[in-house]
């Protein structure tokens, strides 16, 4: 019971609107910050299998660098101990990490 109400909080911490001060420094004003994510967990398995990852126009694209680029600030990662085929053991998710 007590995982569920920290995992409750964190995702009001994340909904909840900020406040900053404005550019006088006297009105507070509202701003918004949410978590906008995806799990990327098989980019790896499915990158060596040769699938490729293209913008809007057709461009060609590395997969963290579209996501940035569609305004993701969020992943998640799946670690496994010891899995089938290797993927999304300990190496292969601090590859990803990094990237």
């Amino acid at each position: 019971m007590k995982l569920i109400h920290l995992l409750f909080q964190l995702c009001i911490l994340f909904a909840l609107p900020e406040c900053k001060k404005s550019a006088t420094g006297t009105t507070i004003v509202p701003t918004t910050f949410f978590a906008k994510g995806a799990d990327v967990s098989w980019l790896s398995e499915m990158e060596s299998s040769g699938i490729n990852f293209y913008d809007n126009s057709g461009t060609e694209k590395e997969c963290m660098l579209l996501l940035k680029s569609l305004g993701m600030n969020s992943i998640r990662l799946r670690v496994w101990v010891n899995p089938v085929g290797g993927w999304n053991n300990t190496a292969d998710v601090v590859a990803k990490a990094l990237r």
